[in-house]
C-alpha cells in the first residue's frame, strides 16, 4: 500500500493547515481503515467502491474493476461470480442475457448452455420446454415438423399400420388387415389367405376352399378300394 498526504483546512482553535493520512489503493481494491481490501468476486472497483455487477454480467475473481458480459447460452442474476448456463430444454441468444428462454412448443433443446431452439422433427411431437423431441405414438405418424403435442400426430388409416415414431403409413402386407390406428399387421384367421395389400379387416382375409379338397381327396380313396 501507498501512503500519501492531503491538505485540509480545520477551523477548530486555530490550528490550520494540518496534514491528515489516507491509504491509497491499487485498481480493484479499496480502503478500510489503514488496509487496502480487493473487492470480492462478483463486484468491481469503481471510484474507490465496490460495486455489484449488474444481471447478465460476472466478475470471477476478487479484486476486480470491470464485470464481464456472460456469453450467449448463458446468464447471471445480480452479484454474480460467475455465468450459469441454460439446463436442456431453455437457451439465450444473445450475450448478456438475465435469463434464458424456454424453447416454445414444436421445438427443442437438448443441450447445456445452447443459444438457439432445434425444430421438432417429422415422426415426433415437442411440448413447450422440450430437451428431447417424443415420437409419435404406435399407430400414428407425422410427415411434417414442429407438432407441439400427440394430438398432432395422425391416426393411421385403415389398410396401413404405424410403428411409433413414423413419419409415414405403411402398407399392410399380404396375408395380413390393418384396422384404422394399427401399430403392426394382424395375420389373417386361421383358415383364411390374402393375396393382396392393404386390407382393413378381417372380412377381407378369404377363406380356402377346403371341402372341395376335401371331396377330391375321399373320392380318389373310395375309388382306390374298389378297385381293390
Amino acid at each position: 500500500k501507498q501512503w500519501y498526504q492531503r491538505r485540509v483546512a480545520i477551523t477548530a482553535g486555530d490550528q490550520t493547515g494540518a496534514t491528515v493520512c489516507k491509504v491509497s489503493c491499487p485498481p480493484g481494491e479499496i480502503s478500510e481503515g489503514d488496509e487496502c481490501v480487493p473487492c470480492p468476486a462478483g463486484t468491481a472497483e469503481e471510484n474507490g467502491q465496490c460495486v455489484d455487477c449488474q444481471a447478465g454480467y460476472h466478475s470471477s475473481k476478487s479484486g476486480s474493476t470491470t464485470c464481464d458480459a456472460c456469453s450467449a447460452g448463458s446468464y447471471s442474476e445480480v452479484r454474480a461470480a460467475e455465468c450459469t448456463k441454460c439446463t436442456p430444454g431453455t437457451y439465450a441468444e444473445k450475450e448478456a442475457s438475465t435469463t434464458c428462454s424456454v424453447a416454445t412448443a414444436g421445438t427443442y433443446v437438448h443441450d447445456e448452455g445452447s443459444t438457439a431452439a432445434t425444430p421438432c422433427p417429422a415422426g415426433a411431437y415437442c411440448p413447450m420446454g422440450s430437451s428431447v423431441p417424443i415420437l409419435c405414438p404406435s399407430g400414428t405418424y407425422s410427415s411434417t415438423v414442429k407438432l407441439a403435442s400427440a394430438e398432432e400426430c395422425l391416426k393411421c388409416d385403415g389398410g396401413y399400420y404405424c410403428a411409433t415414431g413414423s413419419t409415414a403409413a405403411t402398407p399392410c402386407p399380404a396375408g395380413a388387415y390393418c384396422p384404422m390406428g394399427s401399430s403392426v399387421p394382424i395375420p389373417c384367421p386361421s383358415g383364411t389367405y390374402s393375396s393382396t395389400t392393404k386390407l382393413k379387416s378381417a372380412k377381407e382375409c378369404v377363406k380356402y376352399k377346403v371341402e372341395l379338397d376335401f371331396i377330391f381327396i375321399n373320392s380318389s380313396i373310395s375309388n382306390s378300394y374298389i378297385g381293390h
